[in-house]
């Protein structure tokens, strides 16, 4: 739980950022109640319209924020994903590509 102290404490370690409070709140609020749905954002299925249409989002920004070509496809593998995840898309012809970042790693289908 973030501190309402008027101190901001800035974490320069390796890892996770320290994220605007406006970032912090609207993700409180959806952990609490999901835009009006009277279930929480853990709480719906990883099938449900809502959550796909987050997840759409999420890879939109990935693809705009990394400049990838519309042939790309945006991976979203929970952290902690053992490597066989990976090479089952391997073994349906994909390949991976890394821009620079470990996560998430975008794929592209063989030619």
């Amino acid at each position: 739980m973030m501190s309402t102290s008027a101190q901001t404490i800035h974490n320069f370690s390796a890892g996770p950022c320290i994220l605007p409070q406006s970032v912090m709140q609207q993700a409180s609020d959806a952990v609490r109640e999901l835009d009006g749905s009277g279930l929480s954002l853990v709480e719906i299925s990883h099938r449900s319209k809502a959550f796909v249409d987050i997840m759409e989002e999420a890879r939109s920004l990935v693809r705009s924020e990394l400049n990838l070509p519309d042939h790309y496809e945006v991976l979203c593998s929970p952290p902690g994903s053992p490597p066989s995840a990976l090479e089952a898309f391997k073994r349906q012809g994909w390949t991976t590509h890394s821009p620079g970042l470990d996560d998430p790693i975008p794929l592209r289908p063989c030619a």
